[in-house]
């Protein structure tokens, strides 16, 4: 008879693999609501950092958020806001108020902004701090 041996072959396959630069963030400027009268309401935050509500009148230091992102480079990303978190009466709501889908610049890196919204019920007076999620992921 015939040996299955005579009739055997082998094969080599490929596997391929793109390694890419580590998301990482630098935090530039935090979201900054200033300084305002302690009532209940909401306070929002809308694009060029402007404030209505009941911090419409705020004084001292106001800025929406700026984060640098640093990928790999010429690459678009998707990123997105979330939580929010309350802080003795204080709820900070994030929102994006930039691209959903930027493309980082030659040297990997591209710059996002958050603004968001304060409610405020109740709140204790003095300063709170709040923080969210700032997601990036490689599309």
């Amino acid at each position: 008879g015939l040996s299955s041996a005579a009739f055997a072959a082998d094969f080599t396959g490929n596997a391929n693999v793109t390694l890419l630069t580590a998301i990482s963030f630098a935090e530039v400027d935090a979201v900054e609501f200033g300084q305002f009268e302690n009532q209940d309401g909401t306070c929002t935050m809308a694009t060029g950092a402007v404030l209505s509500g009941v911090c419409a009148s705020a004084t001292g230091t106001i800025n929406d958020a700026d984060i640098t992102v640093t990928a790999e480079p010429n690459t678009t990303v998707s990123v997105a806001v979330s939580g929010g978190t309350t802080d003795n009466g204080v709820t900070f709501t994030p929102v994006l108020d930039s691209s959903a889908t930027p493309t980082t610049d030659g040297s990997g890196n591209t710059s996002v902004t958050v603004i968001g919204s304060l409610s405020i019920a109740s709140a204790t007076n003095g300063a709170h701090n709040m923080t969210y999620t700032l997601s990036v992921n490689y599309q």
